[in-house]
């Protein structure tokens, strides 16, 4: 009876043993698994291979369901702009882990790409709270301040880029963003003002010539504009903005070939030409400077599909004299 008893144990004994070493083998093999799928993934990810680290993401968060692995798969969603499936994954990361900011900021950012403004102040307003490190800390104002320009809370928006500027005197996308936000408030000469401040900052920026040539525009200082956007242009040849704006102030100053110029090199750098206003003034200008009215009244027809209310008085007029009279 004892031998058997004694037998027994040796049995639950040696299996006892088996079990840890299967475990301890699992967990070693477990972690090279992880590793080689996070290696793996990385590289995919570099590759912008993202369908591919997407599948090796689901074998990591089923051997590994962390917060960070759902917070990579999140943003590989984000590359692939599948928005939807990116708040998904960041969702249960915050679900297992409510108190990390950088979920909260991300998650903001999917929203705010999908229009979701409110949901994104609300995530960054938890991010706020939670707070980490200073400059990361600061940055969320300008996210949330951007969030809640998209949403025309400009007053709002302009008191967190204020924090933005006082706290990171150095990120100019804080005073662009508290320009444009002057500017829809038609508060240009402040507008202007601000711009200045981030030229001072950084002299290299085109954005900033470019929008503060847009308050001299507001203010019907056109000559002014003009010297913004030239330098705009000097910076970035390819501004599309800088040249529509410069073609614009060229019309109100009656120099009616230069604005055709330049309105034409907009139309050649838009991606997606779809401002009514820029086809209605190339066909007045088309008719006017270059007396094509077959031309015009194609980028007249353009402007007017494009739902512009003017397109269609500048049609009746070149249809029925053969040309258009421009107005000032």
């Amino acid at each position: 009876m004892v031998m058997r008893i004694f037998e027994i144990l040796i049995i639950y004994l040696g299996a006892y043993i088996l079990l840890l070493a299967i475990l301890k083998l699992w967990g070693k093999g477990k972690k090279i698994v992880l590793k080689q799928l996070a290696i793996a993934g990385k590289k995919d990810f570099d590759n912008k291979q993202y369908e591919k680290e997407l599948k090796k993401l689901k074998w990591l968060i089923w051997l590994n369901p962390i917060p960070s692995n759902y917070s990579l798969r999140a943003g590989v969603f984000s590359k692939l702009r599948q928005y939807d499936n990116a708040i998904k994954d960041i969702s249960k990361s915050i679900d297992i882990n409510p108190y990390y900011a950088d979920f909260y900021r991300s998650r903001a950012y999917y929203y705010s790409e999908i229009g979701e403004n409110d949901l994104a102040i609300k995530d960054y307003n938890s991010a706020i709270d939670l707070k980490f490190n200073p400059k990361d800390y600061y940055s969320l104002f300008l996210y949330r301040a951007q969030s809640l320009d998209n949403n025309k809370e400009y007053e709002l928006a302009i008191k967190d880029y204020d924090i933005v500027i006082k706290n990171i005197p150095d990120e100019i996308e804080a005073y662009i963003g508290k320009g444009i936000c002057l500017f829809h408030l038609e508060k240009y000469e402040e507008a202007i003002e601000t711009y200045n401040q981030g030229i001072e900052v950084d002299d290299t920026d085109a954005a900033l010539f470019v929008n503060k040539g847009n308050g001299l525009f507001a203010l019907k200082k056109y000559e002014d504009a003009l010297l913004s956007y030239q330098k705009s242009m000097e910076l970035d040849s390819d501004n599309y903005y800088a040249y529509y704006n410069r073609g614009l102030s060229f019309y109100n100053l009656k120099k009616v070939n230069e604005a055709l110029r330049d309105l034409e090199k907009a139309l050649e750098l838009s991606k997606k030409p779809e401002d009514g206003y820029l086809f209605l003034y190339l066909g007045i200008l088309y008719a006017i400077v270059e007396k094509d009215n077959e031309k015009a009244m194609s980028f007249l027809q353009k402007a007017k599909e494009l739902g512009n209310k003017n397109a269609q008085e500048d049609i009746d007029e070149l249809t029925n004299t053969g040309t258009i009279t421009m107005e000032w």
